[in-house]
């Protein structure tokens, strides 16, 4: 399970610090400044991640620090939130711009489609063409020159009605009859060709008619033709629009349900990844307790800059409890020496352990730690302690020096320290 929280955290933290890193790059005006703003960006989005993590790690060592280390991540972890919803934000941009301009584009021909076929049915006319135009040209010219004769006519039979009337006397009544009809035969022509004149005018308005509709029918198709290529209308916005209809809301809260749902993502990702990297520190830690007294097994894990945290591994067990028949029995002591002083004195187990035993990776049985004492005892021509006190100035040394101790089925061992050699310890 560590693993996997670990695996998850570095995976996704990884592509979080890219999509920051790039929405940095892609917000500059040059590559410089962009290389500059994805690197702050990235490095943003990187402590507000993975500080947490460092935080747990120095919070045993030092409160004070891992506080500030958990305040300064939870400040970056904020910025970085604000990062994510701008580069979510900004994901879609150009799409967005682009189903914008296509549903500007229809709606546009749209409207121009309804005003040009509200247009089309609006025309009320008889067809016609050139060659009935030219027919009705044709009628009335016709009518014009009867009209103009008759009244060339009239004009001839009425001064020589007036002629003869003047000389004649009553020869002047057959005369005027005459020029009566002529008159009469005037006036039904000017009424033709008015009847002509009108006709003409009639069909040169329903030619123009015909002219326009047929204008507007060609625009009405390309108006038809212009709005199929310009493709299929989406929604700029389809995300927030769909959660707008989902909560009842009008399309103009679409922008807004987008930005919530974006804020509510960066959240669960970054937030799940700090999770993730802190826990892959807590699991698989032993539980943390007090120090026990100086005769119970004290468990640390030696540090070379000292500091050292320390817990404790089975409280219920004690190191003294170890049997002496499990230690080895003393090796023979060294042929004894007269001195000024008492001879062949007991030897001091912190200083003929700190020749011996020097921080390592691996571990050290309580066994082999006698063994290797007693050894160093004979060769320093000093008595080593009894077996049954072995352990008691070990568990004391070993809370000195924060020597971590674990107690197991098999044995007691001291943990990350190694025995040097006799060659070693005597050149130490």
């Amino acid at each position: 399970m560590r693993t996997f929280a670990r695996f998850f955290s570095l995976g996704c933290g990884a592509i979080v610090i890219v999509i920051a890193a790039r929405y940095g790059f892609k917000t500059s005006d040059n590559d410089f400044d962009g290389g500059m703003w994805a690197f702050t960006y990235g490095a943003v989005t990187l402590a507000g991640l993975f500080g947490h993590a460092l935080g747990v790690r120095a919070w045993p060592n030092s409160k004070l620090v891992g506080a500030l280390v958990f305040a300064a991540s939870v400040f970056a972890l904020l910025i970085s939130l604000s990062n994510s919803i701008g580069a979510m934000a900004g994901r879609g941009n150009a799409q967005q711009a682009e189903r914008m301009r296509v549903a500007d584009i229809v709606r546009d021909a749209r409207r121009s489609l309804k005003r040009t076929e509200d247009e089309r049915e609006g025309l009320k006319f008889t067809p016609a063409d050139e060659a009935a135009v030219a027919a009705a040209k044709a009628k009335a010219d016709a009518a014009t020159l009867d009209k103009d004769a008759a009244h060339r006519d009239y004009d001839a039979a009425k001064q020589a009605s007036d002629t003869e009337c003047l000389i004649r006397g009553k020869v002047c009544l057959e005369k005027e009859k005459l020029t009566a009809g002529k008159d009469k035969l005037w006036h039904e022509r000017e009424r033709a060709e008015a009847t002509a004149l009108a006709a003409l005018e009639a069909v040169t308005n329903n030619k123009a008619m015909t002219d326009h509709a047929a204008k507007l029918d060609a625009g009405i198709a390309a108006l038809r033709e212009k709005i199929e290529k310009a493709g299929p209308v989406l929604e700029a916005n389809s995300q927030g629009s769909a959660l707008a209809r989902l909560f009842g809301l009008p399309d103009t809260k679409a922008a807004t349900l987008s930005t919530y749902q974006n804020l509510a993502m960066a959240v669960v990702i970054e937030f799940l990844i700090a999770i993730s990297l802190v826990a892959s520190e807590v699991i698989g830690q032993p539980e943390k307790r007090p120090a026990p007294a100086a005769a119970g097994p004290v468990a640390a894990a030696r540090k070379e800059d000292g500091n050292i945290e320390t817990e404790v591994v089975k409280p219920a067990q004690r190191i003294e409890a170890v049997p002496a028949a499990k230690l080895p029995k003393p090796s023979p002591a060294a042929p004894k020496r007269l001195t000024t002083s008492q001879p062949n004195p007991i030897s001091n187990v912190a200083q003929i352990m700190a020749g011996i035993l020097v921080p390592g990776r691996g571990k050290v049985e309580i066994a082999a730690l006698y063994a290797a004492y007693s050894k160093a005892c004979a060769a320093a021509g000093k008595r080593s302690v009894a077996a049954g006190d072995f352990p008691a100035a070990m568990a004391a040394l070993c809370k000195t020096l924060n020597i971590r101790i674990e107690v197991t089925d098999t044995g007691v061992y001291l943990l990350k320290v190694k025995l040097l050699t006799a060659a070693a310890s005597a050149g130490a």
